[in-house]
């Protein structure tokens, strides 16, 4: 059975939950396919399933909900996808190490269940609905390497920001970031990589 399977931009001649029955399928890849009336509820039985891309993806009903299942999963892209009210359930993801939330619709609630994600080493929420509590809830995860912010508020977080142990790449361009703030990161231990600017 494959250990893979990537259907970017392919056009669908049947339904997908098919997929369902590649129990040992570790890397699946549904870039920019339309879905159609389909939904994603037999995700859920790919228990051993550790990479999943959908950006891009046009999906019906919820997403999050039938990710919850996937307790192996450690890389997920859910690039430009509408989340809804089920952001609270990121928190059951407990063993991602890779997040991509960039231009979906992410809050503040969801970053605080993101905020208990302990494993999480890279974390992208560019241009969501975050607003500095947001931000500053995305500051306990100490695991962080990369953490990319761009197009939000972080000024009034960015002594949390500074804190974090590990974190060697900061995208904060297009963002309130101050001189004062630029002065004090400048100033962190393992950060080599920092966007700013529009």
């Amino acid at each position: 059975l494959p250990f893979y399977v990537d259907l970017t931009d392919c056009v669908l001649g049947g339904k997908l939950d098919v997929l369902a029955e590649l129990k040992d399928l570790r890397i699946l890849t549904l870039q920019q396919l339309d879905l159609g009336d389909q939904n994603l509820a037999w995700l859920a039985k790919l228990k051993n399933l550790e990479y999943l891309d959908v950006t891009d993806c046009v999906v019906k009903g919820p997403l999050v909900e039938h990710l919850t299942e996937l307790s192996n999963l450690k890389t997920l892209y859910l690039t430009n996808q509408t989340l809804g009210s089920e952001t609270s359930k990121f928190a059951r993801l407990a063993n991602l190490q890779v997040l991509f939330l960039d231009g979906t619709d992410l809050n503040d609630t969801g970053a605080k269940a993101i905020g208990t994600l302990s494993g999480l080493r890279f974390l992208n929420v560019a241009e969501t609905k975050l607003t500095i509590e947001g931000v500053r809830s995305l500051t306990s995860l100490s695991t962080l390497e990369a953490l990319l912010l761009r197009g939000l508020p972080i000024q009034g977080a960015i002594e949390q920001i500074n804190a974090l142990p590990n974190l060697e790449i900061l995208d904060a361009s297009n963002t309130d970031l101050e001189n004062k703030g630029l002065e004090l990161l400048s100033q962190h231990k393992t950060l080599s990589r920092l966007g700013i600017g529009n």
